[in-house]
């Protein structure tokens, strides 16, 4: 599933409901509080409220600065299942503001982005296909993390 934004605001909105498939994560009254943009502490209280036990931790953050993005390489220990890992990074859209996506690395090691403004995701083979993509636009890069701060992952069954 690709969850495309109809207004220009709510992309953490998006980006949490698009790297977790959650399809009823996204509301109007939450889109109505991110007019303003998002943040981070907002974010997690709707993890929260939503039942998820984890919360966006921040990888690298610079001040709005460029950051460097590197391959999180999780180890996968299932099989016969779909499963990924949710990050996110967030890109400078303009002077103002900034724009955040929802991506989900995946077991076989593709990295599926959602950028909430695209019509449909973006697949990348590998992490250094994407970080070719992205590297000079990154100004956070995010994970989910569970309350025993272990990064978090996502299964599917087949």
């Amino acid at each position: 599933m690709h969850f495309k934004q109809t207004k220009n605001y709510g992309c953490g909105v998006y980006s949490i409901s698009n790297s977790l498939q959650l399809d009823d994560f996204i509301t109007n009254k939450k889109l109505t509080l991110s007019k303003n943009g998002n943040n981070v502490g907002q974010l997690n209280k709707w993890l929260s409220n939503y039942g998820i036990k984890c919360f966006v931790s921040c990888i690298a953050y610079n001040n709005e600065e460029i950051v460097k993005i590197f391959d999180l390489k999780p180890i996968f220990i299932t099989e016969n299942i779909i499963e990924w890992v949710p990050f996110f990074i967030t890109i400078k859209s303009n002077e103002k503001r900034s724009h955040m996506i929802g991506c989900r690395y995946m077991n076989d090691g593709r990295i599926i982005a959602h950028d909430s403004m695209k019509e449909k995701e973006d697949v990348y083979d590998n992490f250094n296909e994407f970080k070719e993509k992205y590297e000079s636009k990154v100004v956070a890069f995010e994970l989910l993390r569970n309350y025993q701060n272990e990064a978090i992952f996502m299964k599917l069954n087949n």
